[in-house]
Formats: structure tokens, sequence, C-alpha cells
């Protein structure tokens, strides 16, 4: 099983939430784009196509079904030849999918229930399909990299995709056109807009795939740093600079932000320091001071270094010894009180960076 589609029981309650959530979003943005294909009126998606056969197919066997029961049968037998076959895809997201996919489209088929596309000409119909296509294969995308579930119809293509190790929007290109196809000799009706879909879902969702991957890290990494932050302190060392220290669990981030100067030029620098990496912890009136130790002569240079990062490894001496660099936060000017304020912050941050290196250097 791939990373991406680890077991939720790895997340904390806030993240599982999180991801839901972000979830919902696609998956209101993909029935958007449903609705919207729907109204087109140009034929069945390939899954409804494939579904209308199968409903054709027990009619003839004597068992009349409706639409909707035929559908619902299908993704539960999807979920249990999953659940056979790695359980891992079958989360809490899938059943949600599957229970607020039909009220999401009906509540955007009242709000534009008086366009009437249906009726409109094809010239009409065509661009409203190829849209609804579209942001379909966004929401869908959003769904799948939460994480949290999909929808069985589109699982099939993810699972294919992960097991074969095929790119996700070939795989479904290929899974919807084999839809139809087994639909359509059933004796399912395929138009226009079905052929577009089963060609343009895809191709859309692989060119979005990785953006809402990247968005949905975002989203949990600022997360996931907001619930690491142990403390921070702000000070505004000049009227136009501002700089703030905050430890997180396993790291030091220095901030300088310049607001502003002569030639208004605005600039905003980090500074990443891992805890491993800091050998002492100063702290004075004047600000907060951390050594730092670099393995292999990495250094953090900034503008204005004395000397170059070419100069430097060009030195043979430079080579034969680690580099101590320092990172520095000033305290800025204030009444006595607040000043005590950043230095208490200063004390709880440098008694945190030793005891997590006695507990990791152990």
């Amino acid at each position: 099983m791939s990373d991406k589609h680890a077991a939720p029981g790895r997340w904390s309650l806030h993240e599982t939430a999180l991801r839901l959530l972000i979830l919902l979003a696609g998956l209101t943005v993909a029935h958007l784009g449903v609705t919207l294909f729907l109204l087109a009126d140009l034929g069945a998606d390939p899954f409804n196509v494939l579904v209308q056969g199968l409903r054709l197919l027990l009619e003839k066997a004597g068992l009349a079904l409706t639409h909707g029961t035929v559908h619902m049968g299908v993704c539960f037998l999807i979920i249990l030849i999953l659940l056979a076959v790695d359980r891992h895809y079958v989360k809490a997201g899938t059943v949600i999918c599957m229970l607020c996919g039909g009220p999401i489209i009906d509540f955007f088929s009242w709000v534009f229930a008086g366009l009437q596309i249906g009726s409109a000409a094809l010239a009409v119909k065509i661009p409203v399909l190829v849209l609804g296509c579209a942001i379909l294969a966004v929401g869908m995308s959003i769904v799948i990299r939460s994480e949290a579930g999909t929808g069985p119809n589109d699982l099939v293509a993810v699972v294919i995709s992960d097991k074969s190790g095929l790119r996700f929007g070939i795989v479904r290109i290929a899974t919807d056109v084999l839809f139809v196809l087994i639909g359509f000799l059933l004796g399912g009706t395929a138009d226009i807009g079905t052929v577009i879909c089963a060609f343009l879902v895809g191709f859309v969702a692989d060119f979005f795939m990785p953006h809402a991957e990247a968005c949905v890290k975002a989203v949990l990494t600022e997360e996931k740093m907001e619930e690491q932050m142990i403390c921070a302190f702000e000070s505004r060392v000049n009227p136009r600079n501002i700089a703030s220290c905050t430890l997180y669990a396993d790291r030091v981030v220095l901030t300088t932000r310049c607001t502003g100067g002569w030639n208004r030029v605005y600039n905003d620098r980090e500074r990443v320091i891992p805890l491993e990496s800091i050998r002492r912890v100063v702290i004075s009136q004047g600000g907060m001071r951390f050594f730092i130790h670099h393995p292999n002569c990495i250094h953090f240079v900034t503008e204005g270094s004395r000397r170059t990062v070419d100069e430097m490894f060009r030195d043979p001496a430079f080579h034969a010894c680690d580099y101590i660099d320092e990172g520095v936060c000033q305290f800025s000017p204030g009444s006595q009180a607040e000043l005590d304020a950043r230095i208490e912050t200063a004390v709880r941050m440098k008694t945190y960076i030793e005891t997590w290196q006695r507990e990791h250097q152990a």
C-alpha cells in the first residue's frame, strides 16, 4: 500500500477532521460539475451508462429494479470487493461521498433551475457540459488527495492506478471508456456528453492532481506547524524592521520582515534551525543568540556575508573543520515589563531546547 493511502489511524483527531472538511469542499465542487453536466442533458456519465445497462440486464432476467437501486447496489459491490482486496481504501469519506452526493446535486439543481439549460441550443449546452466535466475533475482531485476516502465509482480508477503504477488520468479515461462500452453493449444509452465526459474528466484530473495534492499538503503542513508551536516572541528592532523567534517541536524559526526603507524595498527572510544543530543558547539583555554547528561546512549565507559560498568552498582549510554559525534575534527597545516578558519566553525556549537535546542525544 502506498504512503498516500496510509491508514487514518495514524492521523490525529484534528487532522482527520481537517481532511474530512477538505473532502467535503472537494465533493461540493465535484457535484457542482455533475449538476452542470446533468443540466446540459447530453447523455449520462460513463458510470451511469454502466448502471443503466445493468438495470436493463436485470430487467430481462425478471428482476425489475430502479436505476437508483442498481446504482447503490453496484457501489456496495465495489466496496465489498475493496474490503477483500485492500480495506484501507474504504474510509469514512467513502460513506460521506455516497450519502452527500445526492443532496448536493439537488441543492445546485435548485439554484440553477431558472436557467433552463436543458432547452437551450447545442451551442450553449456543450460549453456548459465541458465546464461541468472540468469542475467535476477538479473537485474529484481534491477529494482523492484529501486521502479521507473517495466515492466507490472513483475508487476503481484510484486502486488500479495505485496498484499498477500508471498515471491516474490514463487509468480514469480507460475505466470510463470501459464503463461506457459495457453499459452500451448491455443496452445503455450513450450520447455526445458521455463521450466528452469519458475523455475530458481523466485528462483534467491528471493535470490538476499534483496541484490539488500541493494545496492539501500546504493546508495540513500549516496546521501541523501551528499544532507544534511551543512559544514565540516578536521584536520591532527599529520602525522598519520586525524580528520574530518561534520555537516549534523540532526547530527554531527566525524571521526578519523589512517593512520599508529609503528605496522602498520590502524583504522577508526566514531561517529554520533544526534543534539538533544548536550547540549553545545565550540570552542577554540585547537578545537571544543561537550557536549552530554545521557538519560538512553547511553554511546559511545571507546577503552581506563577508565570504561568499564559492570562496568558502574553494578554501581547503575551511573543509578541514566544522563551521560554527550564529542565529540572533534582538530584543526591541521597550518598557522593562516588555523586556522581562521576552526574556521569560527566551528562557522557556532555552529550557525546552536543552531538554529536547538531552532526550534525543541519550
